[in-house]
């Protein structure tokens, strides 16, 4: 016997309509499904997302860089935090006369030279107009180096001293500057050699480095003992000769 519901209008309709639904949900799940498809080929065609390995490394480079520097900025912090009350006149000292890190522009109309002494519990400090002291340094932080050779022109005017790095930079009134770096062996330096003029070998003390020529930056780096050594001149008008002949100058001052 035929059920009486397989012939029901309303029934028949319900059922209908469900079908279109279904239909409706399988059309437009593959036309979704298409739509990803294309996006994903396209994806994969699109230079910005398919970088060649040189790419890569120069973006792993420059977080690399990055890192480095968010560590330097860490350690500097923790060692204010541990200066004493001289310390911090010393900081407010060094601020008030010299020029910034890598800034050119000149804020004294008069170059001082910076005779420190740093003991273990206290740090002195005096400045000296003398320009025939322009190249006296005393500094007693344990393991120092420093460049024994600088032009004449040339004045100390800022120093960094934190556990990764040690810096010192030397300004001429004509803006140029020369920056000496010790890095200790736990850091690493990332050099921009992208579209560099020169890249070369250079021997300093009897270990292989590299110098580098970009525009108005020649940089030399290399490696002895357990630091890191790295020599900028800005706009220093030096030729590659002179820069290494600083570059070997850099010996163990205490």
């Amino acid at each position: 016997m035929v059920d009486k519901q397989f012939f029901d209008k309303d029934t028949l309709y319900e059922k209908m309509e469900d079908i279109r639904i279904k239909i409706a949900l399988l059309s437009y799940m593959d036309m979704e499904g298409k739509l990803l498809n294309d996006e994903n080929n396209a994806l994969q065609n699109d230079s910005l997302f398919n970088r060649d390995e040189i790419t890569k490394k120069q973006y792993q480079k420059k977080i690399s860089r990055l890192y480095n520097a968010s560590k330097i900025k860490i350690a500097f912090h923790k060692s204010l935090k541990a200066f004493n009350k001289t310390a911090a006149i010393l900081l407010f000292v060094i601020i008030l006369f010299s020029v910034p890190m890598l800034s050119v522009n000149a804020i004294r109309s008069k170059m001082f030279n910076f005779i420190i002494d740093m003991q273990g519990e206290y740090t002195s400090i005096r400045l000296d107009s003398n320009a025939a002291a322009s190249n006296s340094i005393i500094i007693n932080w344990e393991d120092a180096y420093a460049p024994t050779l600088i032009p004449e022109c040339y004045a100390l005017s800022s120093i960094t001293n934190n556990d990764l790095l040690k810096a010192l930079q030397y300004s001429c009134t004509n803006d140029s500057l020369i920056i000496f770096q010790q890095i200790s062996g736990g850091g690493i330096v990332n050099i921009d050699t992208e579209n560099a003029d020169i890249i070369s070998k250079a021997i300093i003390h009897g270990c292989e480095g590299i110098l580098v020529e970009k525009g108005d930056l020649i940089t030399i780096s290399w490696s002895y003992a357990d630091y890191i050594f790295l020599i900028d001149f800005f706009k220093s008008n030096l030729s590659h000769e002179e820069a290494q002949n600083i570059a070997e100058s850099v010996n163990q001052i205490n």
